[in-house]
């Protein structure tokens, strides 16, 4: 697999307010400035998870398993404009029980990425904007 760098763009969001009436989520790989694109997950839940929160998890969860699959290698960067999630995922801040299984499973899955070869995944908070230009929401 190559091993160049890859990026990754994440968000999650709720479905008639926040907590809401469902969640979505979407994965987008885009690694230079003037690509498009490449939407790789966009889902939408009912009834079990209601918060933005829960939501921006599940695509960072997406994101990893996506990369997991994949067996890419070398640099991989993962944008997320979720504060809270980035800081959970640094340990910045500590996560509550509601939020301990979304972590536990993300540190499972890199855990397997970080076994390949001069493999680094990078967990990095952008501003909204940003994110909202690559995912259009």
């Amino acid at each position: 697999m190559s091993k160049g760098t890859k990026t990754f763009y994440v968000d999650g969001g709720c479905v008639g307010g926040n907590p809401g009436i469902s969640v979505y989520w979407s994965v987008a790989r885009k690694d230079k400035p003037n690509d498009e694109p490449n939407f790789i997950h966009k889902r939408v839940v009912w009834e079990k998870y209601k918060t933005n929160n829960e939501a921006e998890w599940l695509a960072l969860i997406a994101c990893f398993t996506h990369i997991q699959s994949m067996g890419y290698e070398g640099k991989i960067v993962i944008l997320s404009d979720s504060r809270l999630v980035v800081n959970q995922w640094h340990g910045v801040n500590k996560a509550n029980k509601k939020f301990a299984h979304f972590i536990e499973e993300a540190r499972s899955i890199v855990a397997d990425i970080l076994r390949r070869p001069n493999t680094r995944v990078i967990v990095r908070w952008v501003p909204r904007k940003r994110i909202k230009a690559v995912l259009g929401h």
